[in-house]
């Protein structure tokens, strides 16, 4: 009878080894924290494949109430399946209640994650570039969402966050997966405080001398830690210049940093600063422009090789024809360019084995012209 029921139960073993399944293999929150967007860790992976840089655990800090510091934008997953199966629909959901007072039913609010991309050659290169394992991994995001969870009243807050997925074989969508810390959510603290006034008097900037000098003044910044310089090329996404102690007086306090490094165009600059409840103030967003007075096409390096660089600034929103001609009024470049408005940088290669000599690009469309010459060395 052994020997009947063996071979039965092998059988069995190896159907189930072979069961098509789908998981989850990486996953992060997508959080707007203090002007910059991070994706927080939950599933912890290595960090060649993880999907951001920072883990979503113990305290993600204090924000200041009605401040719009601390929003939730939404999420992403990174999935596997095996041959037959098919991951239907994905889904991150969220639960915000006050610290070591958790319902006995949080109350979840669901942000679906849509298909964003698929790996191709072990890599998400499509979508970020982190690496994958299989031609059937996929990566499913939404970071539109942007949840203000400043508006919260002052106190201590845990969110806590898992993923679903659903998914099946022949077009069915009847299995379920779910995400989480091996059945505990994940979880992280924030604080929501008072906000402590920042009484900028004076927030401005003037050009000298190839350099843009900052200057902040402020009234009674006795609760406040240090200052931050931070800069953009656009206007949304801001990076940290400078770093100044604050001088911590009832009176009044002057400070100034000098941008050494302006960018050809428009300078955007903010100050970012800390307070002792570890609050953070934003000072209002205002811009320099930096450059040669009538002249708003910039190429660099000049003299050039096959590879430039061209700075657009100050140039009107169209449609326009960019064309490079060398110095006898032959066209080597003619392509479409359509800008929005926006300072930027397009790096253009040039043919090769281009005789040295000076070379005249334009940009033209239906009522605007503009032109810059360079030299081929």
């Amino acid at each position: 009878m052994e020997k009947q029921l063996l071979p039965l139960f092998l059988l069995l073993l190896c159907t189930t080894a072979v069961k098509a399944d789908f998981n989850v293999w990486g996953s992060a929150v997508r959080l707007h924290v203090n002007g910059t967007e991070l994706f927080y860790n939950t599933k912890q992976l290595s960090a060649a494949a993880a999907i951001g840089t920072a883990s979503f655990e113990g305290t993600i800090g204090v924000f200041a109430h009605n401040s719009g510091s601390l929003k939730i934008l939404g999420g992403e997953i990174n999935t596997a399946k095996t041959n037959g199966m098919a991951i239907c629909n994905a889904n991150m959901y969220y639960a915000i209640y006050e610290r070591r007072n958790r319902p006995a039913l949080p109350v979840f609010t669901a942000i679906n994650l849509s298909l964003f991309c698929n790996c191709i050659g072990n890599s998400f290169s499509a979508c970020g570039g982190k690496t994958c394992t299989s031609v059937s991994d996929q990566k499913f995001q939404n970071v539109k969402e942007a949840t203000d969870l400043t508006n919260f009243a002052n106190g201590e807050y845990t969110i806590e966050i898992y993923y679903q997925l659903k998914g099946g074989e022949n077009g069915n969508c009847n299995l379920q997966h779910i995400d989480n810390a091996v059945t505990v959510n994940y979880k992280a603290n924030f604080t929501i405080t008072t906000p402590l006034a920042l009484n900028l008097v004076l927030l401005n900037g003037i050009v000298a001398e190839e350099k843009i000098k900052i200057k902040w003044m402020v009234q009674n910044d006795v609760d406040i830690v240090k200052y931050e310089v931070q800069k953009s090329e656009n206007g949304v996404s801001f990076t940290t210049i400078n770093s100044s102690t604050a001088n911590q007086l009832s009176s009044m306090s002057s400070y100034f940093f000098i941008d050494n490094n302006p960018i050809l165009g428009t300078n955007y600059y903010r100050v970012k600063a800390y307070n002792k409840n570890e609050s953070v103030n934003l000072s209002r967003v205002f811009r320099i422009y930096y450059g040669i007075v009538g002249n708003t096409i910039f190429i660099y390096p000049n003299p050039s090789g096959n590879d430039i660089a061209i700075r657009i600034v100050a140039v009107y929103k169209g449609n326009y024809k960019l064309s490079i001609l060398n110095n006898n009024g032959q066209q080597i470049v003619s392509m479409p360019f359509l800008h929005d408005g926006i300072d930027k940088t397009v790096r253009i290669t040039l043919p090769t084995l281009l005789a040295k000599g000076i070379y005249r690009l334009f940009l033209i469309d239906k009522s605007q012209f503009y032109k810059q010459s360079f030299l081929i060395k």
